[in-house]
């Protein structure tokens, strides 16, 4: 019996059914048993479920924190059953995340690439113009 857990449901109340171990103990058949539902009666129903070989989950300490799994129901209260509010959570997800990759990477090509941009043809051009005006002139004077 210590490798089960044992869920007792009385109307809609979710409790561990310790006192119910010598009912169950009469109604397993064999310890290689997945999973055994025993019905009392129309109002109470008992499941054993084994665990064989498994490890408790592994979770952080702020899910494993009341304030934690509080979050979390209240997220899926909120969010996940008002589909509205479902879809602008998963929108604003999407811009943040595309500004979130996006940005940097912009930031850093047009680091890179401000030879190309039009400000640096623009000056490009000015000194050009700037060169054959002078030579111009150069031989302007050349020639007096």
């Amino acid at each position: 019996m210590e490798n089960c857990i044992i869920i007792f449901i009385n109307k809609y109340r979710w409790c561990t059914a310790e006192s119910y171990t010598t009912i169950l103990k009469s109604s397993l058949l064999s310890g290689s048993l997945l999973s055994h539902t025993l019905e009392l009666s129309n109002q109470y129903l008992v499941i054993i479920n084994f665990i064989i070989g498994r490890k408790p989950q592994v979770v952080s300490a702020f899910n494993a924190s009341p304030a934690g799994k509080t979050l979390w129901r209240n997220f899926a209260f909120v969010f996940q059953r008002q589909s509205w509010a479902w879809q602008f959570f998963i929108l604003g997800l999407t811009f943040a995340f595309y500004h979130i990759v996006r940005d940097p990477l912009l930031l850093i090509y047009e680091a890179n690439n401000t030879h190309r941009g039009y400000n640096a043809a623009i000056t490009r051009e000015k000194a050009h113009k700037k060169k054959i005006q002078d030579q111009e002139e150069a031989e302007a004077q050349a020639e007096e």
